[in-house]
């Protein structure tokens, strides 16, 4: 849910992205959580492709 927040619900909401693709969340993440590889999984799967 926070990562479709991110990239769909606040653009829709306010206009623009929360995220701007920097990648320092990925550096700082305690729990080593890729955000660019969920964004990549959930446009995977907006687009019918696979995921794991």
């Amino acid at each position: 849910f926070k990562t479709f927040h991110k990239i769909y619900d606040f653009r829709k909401r306010f206009g623009y992205d929360m995220c701007v693709g920097c990648g320092r969340c990925d550096d700082v993440c305690p729990e080593y959580i890729s955000f660019s590889e969920c964004i990549n999984r959930v446009s995977e799967a907006l687009k019918g492709g696979e995921t794991r």
